[in-house]
């Protein structure tokens, strides 16, 4: 199953993109060890992750979602 991927502000200038599909298999190994090991540049910035518009880091046993978004840090006001 393929799994859209959405990158917003800076992390989508870091990759270079703003989105792409993958393999829900590529998450064994967990979500964030699975894009700081692509995309190395990853470990450095500060980012969250939401699955399915739900913030959290880990895809529950057997999931699978639609969507994975990686989103910076946002300034409130």
């Amino acid at each position: 199953m393929m799994i859209r991927i959405l990158y917003f502000g800076q992390i989508a200038e870091a990759v270079g993109k703003s989105e792409e599909l993958v393999d829900a298999k590529v998450f064994d190994a967990g979500v964030r060890a699975y894009f700081e090991t692509k995309y190395p540049v990853l470990v450095s910035l500060s980012y969250r992750i939401a699955i399915d518009r739900e913030i959290r880091e880990e895809l529950l046993a057997g999931e699978q979602p639609n969507e994975i978004s990686l989103l910076p840090p946002f300034a409130g006001g």
